[in-house]
């Protein structure tokens, strides 16, 4: 079983690579993501490969989570791999990270492929609800929510790292722009 992260954007394409990182460890699930050099052919190449190399991340994966803030939430790529599982009939999760809120969803534009989704906030409570639907058939409830327990510091530290910084990088650019 293998999970596919999907994001757009700096601070989604960092968390999803630490999300990426900590699935095998917490929970003993393979997972994909373009962030991660491993995933791709050559480190990373921008030619046809990494294209291709996503389309093939989709076909071996399971399951989708996309990574979701304000900044990614217009994005085409997110969109398009949403789109991508939806069309093979696979389960996509939304991840909501940051500055975004399930108010903001409702107030929003957002791609089509992602409306009408169940949202989670990232929380304890939130990845838990996750990955008990999807090990379902792997691991009861309890055991899922041990694990995400155990493992949950060390992804929530990334998490703070990574938003609180870039809250810090829009609020010192605001600060500088009212300077001028």
């Amino acid at each position: 079983m293998k999970v596919f992260i999907s994001w757009a954007g700096k601070s989604t394409e960092a968390f999803a690579l630490e999300l990426h990182n900590w699935i095998k460890p917490a929970l003993s699930l393979d997972s994909w993501c373009s962030a991660a050099a491993e995933c791709l052919p050559q480190g990373g190449s921008a030619s046809g490969g990494f294209v291709q190399a996503i389309f093939e991340g989709i076909d071996t994966s399971n399951f989708c989570i996309l990574v979701m803030t304000r900044e990614s939430i217009e994005r085409p790529w997110l969109n398009f791999e949403a789109g991508a599982f939806y069309g093979q009939k696979k389960t996509v999760f939304t991840l909501l990270c940051g500055d975004i809120t399930h108010s903001h969803l409702a107030k929003t534009s957002h791609p089509t492929s992602a409306s009408g989704m169940n949202h989670t906030t990232f929380s304890k409570d939130g990845l838990t609800r996750i990955f008990t639907a999807i090990l379902a058939n792997h691991r009861d409830s309890a055991t899922v929510s041990r694990m995400v327990d155990r493992w949950f510091s060390d992804i929530e530290t990334k998490y703070n790292e990574i938003f609180n910084q870039r809250f810090n990088d829009i609020t010192d650019a605001l600060a500088t722009d009212c300077d001028d």
